[in-house]
């Protein structure tokens, strides 16, 4: 393209804007993690072993000497237990949990307006009748 003859043409530079879109990081809000202790009742059972006292009869041979007389009282004592429920508490981990940050994409709908430049032309009217 040849340089504008000064007398007979003029440049004009036509304009327009255009979008720069930026990103930037910007605090947003704070999240608290924490861990809270929940207590929940339960009810449960246990077996339990008891002894009772077992008396068990049985056909007697006729041998009269170590018989004692009738008159003196005879006692067996027979010791009887039972078991008894202990509940202790023991801590175990069951599950552990990471906590961080990660990264999703949303989308932000923006509006602008662009401006631009455009040739008009104005004639102005000649003395010519």
């Amino acid at each position: 393209m040849k340089e504008p003859d000064h007398d007979s043409e003029a440049m004009l530079r036509l304009r327009a804007e255009t979008l720069d879109v930026r990103t930037e990081s910007v605090p947003d809000r704070n999240v608290t993690v924490a861990r809270d202790v929940i207590s929940t009742d339960v009810r449960f059972d246990v077996t339990l072993l008891v002894e009772d006292v077992r008396i068990a009869e049985g056909p007697v041979t006729r041998i009269y000497a170590d018989v004692p007389p009738i008159d003196e009282p005879q006692r067996v004592v027979v010791r009887l237990s039972r078991e008894r429920a202990h509940v202790s508490l023991r801590v175990v981990e069951y599950e552990r949990v990471a906590v961080g940050t990660r990264e999703t994409i949303g989308n932000a709908r923006l509006s602008t307006t662009l401006r631009h430049e455009e040739l008009t032309l104005e004639q102005r009217g000649s003395d010519r009748t």
